[in-house]
């Protein structure tokens, strides 16, 4: 892999959305994840030298399949990130129209005792983790905003992007993004904790004392967080008052048309496997002990048939 003295993380926080964090690219490999592509503008430009999987959405893997076939972004190297290779979890679904994976590197996830879910960082930081073990020493960072301000995610999600989708994707649709991740509400329901976010990026960053980030912010609250580390220097913006809602289905030809063509192709194969995760996850909330005994009887039988 090329390796450039500086790279560009890109989250898909508000302060991303800002046309001046586009200035951060010059001279900079970008690094982008999930759903970049439903931005209006391609403020950070369309090279995209890394571009890490984090969803086990199979609509998702599929515009990437797309992406990388077009030219609406340049791709060069696709990463997964997921706990499970996105290759096999997804296809029995989309066989070949699938994006190959150069590089898996799982995330690690912890089980806390207030609550059955598995905590874990954000794509966000395991970019930073990536980047910084492969030895940059410059990075920028946009999007990175730990859940910050009413409107946590600057993209908005069609209702028939959130229709192919798993239930988490329909509420982090529009403005209902606030409700799913207001970090008061961090209980059973997420895989991810500002307090654990913060941790894990200080014990990130005392292993690179030298290292130089520069990241953005547009809320009081991003700010006093990344100014607790002496490598981070912070870009302020203005915050967001009334983010404007952009519908990239309805502009977009091209997301339009591969939306479209996986509801034909996929659509009714996607529903059975949320089918079945909403049984479990409703037997993780309402019988954790029933759930517990489940998944040790799954253990089992993969250590048989090993």
């Amino acid at each position: 892999m090329q390796n450039n003295q500086s790279i560009l993380i890109v989250g898909n926080g508000p302060s991303s959305s800002y046309k001046a964090a586009g200035k951060l690219a010059k001279g900079c490999e970008v690094a982008r994840t999930n759903w970049f592509f439903l931005e209006k503008e391609q403020i950070f430009g369309k090279q995209v030298d890394y571009l890490f999987h984090a969803t086990y959405e199979p609509l998702i893997n599929y515009i990437y399949f797309v992406l990388n076939t077009s030219d609406v972004y340049h791709i060069v190297y696709n990463i997964d990130i997921n706990r499970i290779n996105v290759l096999k979890r997804t296809k029995n679904i989309l066989k070949n129209q699938m994006t190959k994976i150069d590089i898996h590197i799982p995330r690690k996830f912890q089980t806390t005792q207030e609550h059955l879910a598995s905590t874990h960082e954000t794509a966000g930081l395991t970019m930073l983790k990536y980047f910084l073990e492969s030895g940059y020493q410059t990075i920028h960072i946009a999007g990175i905003d730990f859940y910050q301000g009413e409107y946590v995610y600057l993209n908005t999600k069609n209702a028939k992007i959130a229709k192919l989708c798993s239930k988490s994707i329909i509420n982090n649709n529009a403005y209902n993004a606030y409700n799913a991740y207001n970090t008061n509400t961090y209980k059973v329901y997420s895989s991810h904790s500002l307090e654990y976010d913060i941790n894990y990026l200080s014990d990130l960053l005392t292993q690179y004392p030298d290292v130089k980030i520069i990241a953005t912010s547009c809320h009081p609250e991003t700010t006093k967080i990344w100014q607790q580390f002496k490598q981070v220097e912070v870009i302020e913006f203005a915050s967001h008052q009334s983010p404007e809602i952009y519908d990239a289905y309805l502009d977009k030809q091209w997301l339009q048309k591969a939306v479209d063509d996986f509801s034909k192709k996929y659509g009714l194969k996607t529903k059975l496997p949320y089918l079945y995760i909403k049984t479990i996850t409703l037997i993780k909330i309402k019988f954790p002990k029933l759930f517990i005994f489940l998944r040790y009887c799954k253990y089992k039988i993969v250590r048989l048939d090993n």
